[in-house]
């Protein structure tokens, strides 16, 4: 009996953190036109959606940094990028499989470039940008579980 109630007890655990925390992982990245095409090997998980449009208008993809954070439930977290900085809110669990995170990324000079709202489902990747002139980009791509 006491057994079943402590393997209750990790079940009732693991489902409070789901809906009070988000781990999520972040890949910062710069987007640029070059002569020849290059996606850095840590940009792995994300390679097929670069291919695609709006990422497919450039054709070389360098990893500037990432990040793995913990997001608790209406706590904005701040952490700096190499070009600028992101505020990260885990706003809510969907369902089993989603979260809905809030989203702001300001430039080197502070000046606000993403501001959205968006819903991540486990294993997939969202990636959010701001096309610095025609041929660079800066890219952040997230996924959560």
């Amino acid at each position: 009996m006491k057994l079943r109630a402590l393997a209750m007890l990790v079940v009732a655990t693991s489902a409070a953190h789901a809906d009070t925390q988000a781990d999520c992982a972040f890949l910062e990245a710069s987007a640029s036109t070059a002569p020849a095409p290059a996606v850095d090997a840590a940009l792995k998980p994300i390679e097929k959606k670069l291919k695609n449009p709006p990422f497919s208008a450039w054709n070389k993809f360098d990893l500037l940094s990432k990040a793995d954070r913990s997001l608790t439930k209406n706590k904005p977290e701040v952490f700096a990028l190499k070009q600028g900085q992101i505020t990260a809110t885990f706003v809510e669990q969907v369902d089993k499989s989603k979260v809905r995170l809030k989203l702001a990324v300001d430039d080197a000079k502070g000046k606000r470039t993403v501001n959205n709202t968006v819903t991540v489902e486990a294993g997939d990747w969202i990636i959010l940008g701001d096309s610095q002139s025609n041929n660079a980009a800066h890219l952040i791509a997230l996924t959560c579980k």
